[in-house]
C-alpha cells in the first residue's frame, strides 16, 4: 500500500515540478476592474500606486457573503490609514445589488461596491486560481501584483503583514504550488482506491 501510494506520489510530482503550469495569479500584475456599474463609494482602477486593494467576489444571495459584511468593514476601517482600499463586486443584476445595498441587509456597507460586466472581472480573478466558491478575496499589492488569495479567514493577520511590510510573497507561492500537487495528489489517490476496490474478487 505504501509504496502503491509512494510511487503515485512521485508520478504526480514529476509532473508538476515545473511550478505554476496550473495558473496562478500570485506575483503576477492584477487583471484590471471591468465594472458596469459602481454602485457605492467613488470608483477606483486597481493598478500600482500607493493603495492596497482588497476585492472580494460576492453575491448579495449568498450568507456566506452577508456574513463577512463586518469583518470587511472593519478591515476597511482599521486599514485605511494604511492605503486599504476593501471593494466588492459581484455579478448580479445591477437593480438587484442597489435593491441589497439601499435597502437591505446591506446598508451598513463601509466600503466600495461594484457590478461586474458580464462576469468579466470575476472570470479573469478566479479562473487561473481555479476557485468557484464565494466569497473569495484577492489582495493586490502597491506594485499592482496579486500578492494574496483565498477564503476570508485569515484575512486580518495577512493584511497586517502586507501593510507592516513584513509578509513574504515567495512563501506564500510555494505554498500555494505545495497545497495544489497535495490536491492533486490526494484526488489521484481516492481514483486509485476506487479502481483498486472495483476489482476486489469476494
Amino acid at each position: 500500500m505504501i509504496m502503491k501510494h509512494g510511487f503515485a506520489f512521485l508520478v504526480l510530482m514529476a509532473g508538476l515540478a515545473p511550478g505554476l503550469a496550473w495558473g496562478s495569479l500570485v506575483g503576477e500584475p492584477a487583471p484590471p476592474l471591468v465594472v458596469k456599474e459602481w454602485i457605492k463609494g467613488q470608483p477606483v482602477a486597481v493598478k500600482a500606486g500607493t493603495n492596497v486593494y482588497v476585492l472580494e467576489i460576492w453575491s448579495s444571495s449568498s450568507l456566506a457573503c452577508r456574513a463577512i459584511i463586518t469583518n470587511l468593514n472593519n478591515l476597511q476601517n482599521r486599514f485605511k490609514t494604511n492605503g486599504v482600499v476593501v471593494v466588492g463586486i459581484s455579478d448580479e443584476p445591477v437593480e438587484q445589488i442597489k435593491e441589497f445595498v439601499l435597502h437591505e441587509g446591506g446598508t451598513n456597507i463601509d466600503y466600495r461596491i461594484a457590478a461586474d460586466d458580464q462576469r468579466q472581472t470575476a472570470l479573469s480573478y478566479m479562473t487561473p486560481v481555479k476557485q468557484r466558491g464565494i466569497p473569495y478575496v484577492f489582495i493586490v499589492g502597491t506594485n499592482g501584483s496579486v500578492l494574496w488569495h483565498g477564503f476570508p479567514r485569515g484575512l486580518n493577520n495577512t493584511l497586517q503583514m502586507i501593510t507592516t511590510g513584513k509578509y513574504d510573497v515567495e512563501w506564500f507561492k510555494k505554498k500555494e504550488v505545495a497545497d495544489h500537487q497535495m490536491e492533486q495528489y490526494l484526488s489521484l489517490d481516492r481514483k486509485s482506491t476506487r479502481l483498486n476496490s472495483s476489482h476486489l474478487v469476494i
